[in-house]
């Protein structure tokens, strides 16, 4: 079931700890890579997306009923960003020559099986496989 998030890092915490309890007894692995994920979505939600003059709108669902797989699905009304677009950092040249940001977003496309993304009705639609 989809539940609304705040696009607040303030709450943060304790979104990741409701979600945290979501996971039960999955593998340790697992929970790190969901996790992370989770995490690396809303901090980029609250920090960088264009909502516009808008009211934020963010919802995460979680689908656990897949035996071999966890499914995150992310809904929010932000500008368009297809973060499978998004360059990977250049992690062959000195930290001090690489541009800012994008390593959260590279770890989550190695941690992931597959993302998929769309654009609906003004909002995106981001689903991860991990």
């Amino acid at each position: 079931m989809p539940v609304k998030i705040p696009v607040d890092l303030n709450h943060l915490e304790e979104v990741l700890s409701r979600i945290e309890r979501e996971l039960g007894l999955l593998e340790p692995d697992v929970r790190f890579k969901v996790l992370f994920a989770c995490e690396e979505i809303l901090t980029n939600l609250a920090r960088h997306a264009d909502f516009g003059n808008r009211l934020p709108e963010v919802t995460l669902a979680l689908d656990l009923t897949d035996q071999q797989a966890v499914h995150l699905t992310c809904c929010d009304n932000g500008a368009p960003f297809d973060p499978r677009a998004f360059p990977d950092p250049e992690l062959d040249r000195r930290i001090e020559e690489r541009r800012l940001g994008g390593l959260g977003i590279y770890l989550l496309k190695q941690y992931a099986r597959q993302i998929d993304y769309s654009s609906k009705q003004g909002y995106n639609i981001l689903r991860i496989t991990l």
